[in-house]
């Protein structure tokens, strides 16, 4: 009879379309000079197909409201355990989402050094471009006091010179001609260049690549396929923006007729690109943190409403989860009602945050129901002895609140005499001990 209602308040806690049926209950005591008030039950229920056993200590002199309660919670408790594995390997799925999100932001930004190495050595063989093309426009090829470890190329370009002057004999045509095919051939020979500098196999952020072009592509379809996998809706912009390059940028690789200034300029609008996909703070964030802690206690009276509340920080949209004990309770917001809070629905309360980055645990909150004694075990209505017995008298109550209680006796000789504190006595049982008749009366 005690059990019948567990089912019922079991439906409003287990967070779960499957019925939770309690098949069996059953119990081993022995009886001896007293019947005992608290011993182990042992359960039978079926959840999601599968059946468990539970043993739970149950101390029969609380109310009955608390004794469904606390078998509800056990069991509830008993099939969040069950659950283990999944929650392990959600734990772990959680830390490998992070793992990838670190190795990730690490990739990104070794693509983006790749990059700026190339627009380092687009740089300076721009450089060297425009100094050979002075000394020629200048004409002075042959001052020694400009050759230097970065012009070795001035001997060609003087006899460059020497073999326009002598099929023209035109000095101002000539170094026009040289500046010209200066400006020609240079950004074609930087690419002969990097093709060298790839020939023996190369890679981008640890990706292998055979050639120039072969790297320069691994680069784009690497921070193509991160945009894609950015679930921000910032990121669809930038693959707009990808797309908008894509064959300009190739064209670094093989297309001759760029000019230094031209390439850079693509190499520039896709470093931006790289740069604002970082910006976004999706693949290069953190874990969520948690800025605001719930108390560390919390004291509440019983049927009032506890309100608790934690914020977290993090460049990713995160979710709240609450949970009391082993509990998984229903919040999903940063901040925690519970309503008509009762005796079983203390313990210790924290929320956690996750993202696609990871999960963050707040600190716990120990909450205490205050609730005013409730009597478990009441006085008998008379109790008959005689003078002198050598067993004395004793006399049980027994109660349960929060805070705990402290105890008092009283007693009267007749009925309509006032009540008398007994001192020294501050616990549940009263014994007399040798009583006599002057001990006879009311207690309470």
């Amino acid at each position: 009879e005690i059990f019948n209602p567990i089912l019922t308040t079991m439906t409003n806690l287990v967070d779960s379309e499957e019925i939770v049926q309690v098949k069996n209950v059953t119990f081993d005591i022995v009886l001896n000079t007293s019947t005992p008030i608290s011993f182990p039950v042992s359960f039978t229920y079926v959840h999601a197909s599968q059946s468990y056993e539970l043993s739970v200590i149950i101390d029969f002199a609380k109310p009955r409201e608390y004794i469904y309660r606390r078998v509800s919670e056990e069991i509830s408790k008993d099939i969040l355990r069950n659950y283990a594995s999944l929650r392990k390997r959600q734990a772990i799925e959680f830390t490998d989402k992070y793992t990838e999100f670190s190795a990730t932001c690490v990739f990104i930004s070794n693509i983006e050094s790749y990059i700026q190495q190339i627009s380092v050595s687009l740089n300076e063989s721009l450089q060297q471009l425009l100094t050979s093309q002075y000394i020629v426009s200048s004409n002075r090829v042959n001052d020694t006091k400009l050759i230097s470890n970065e012009q070795k190329n001035l001997s060609s370009i003087s006899m460059l010179l020497d073999s326009y002057l002598y099929f023209t004999n035109d000095k101002d045509s000539s170094i026009t001609k040289v500046v010209n095919t200066l400006q020609a051939n240079s950004f074609p020979q930087w690419q002969t260049n990097m093709e060298l500098v790839h020939r023996n196999g190369s890679n981008v952020a640890g990706l292998a690549c055979g050639s120039f072009t072969d790297c320069l592509q691994s680069a784009f379809d690497s921070i193509t396929s991160f945009i894609e996998d950015t679930t921000l809706q910032q990121a669809r912009h930038l693959e707009q923006k990808l797309k908008a390059i894509k064959e300009d940028y190739f064209g670094i690789g093989y297309n001759h007729n760029y000019t230094f200034d031209e390439a850079q300029t693509i190499l520039s609008q896709f470093m931006q690109i790289v740069a604002d996909l970082k910006e976004l703070e999706y693949w290069c964030s953190e874990p969520p943190q948690i800025i605001e802690q719930p108390p560390a206690e919390v004291n509440i009276s019983i049927g009032d409403t506890l309100e608790l509340s934690c914020k977290a920080f993090s460049s990713l949209p995160v979710q709240y989860h609450w949970m009391r004990d082993s509990v998984l309770l229903s919040s999903a917001s940063n901040k925690l009602s519970v309503k008509n809070i009762q005796i079983s629905e203390d313990g210790n309360y924290f929320c956690f945050v996750t993202s696609d980055a990871g999960i963050a645990t707040s600190l716990s909150t120990i909450v205490n129901i205050y609730y005013q004694p409730i009597l478990n075990l009441s006085l008998a209505k008379s109790v008959e002895t005689y003078e002198g017995n050598d067993n004395g008298v004793t006399l049980v109550c027994d109660a349960h609140s929060w805070p705990p209680l402290g105890w008092k006796w009283f007693y009267r000789a007749a009925h309509t005499a006032n009540w008398n504190e007994i001192a020294g006595i501050d616990s549940n049982i009263l014994f007399i001990e040798n009583p006599k008749l002057s001990d006879e009366g009311w207690y309470t």
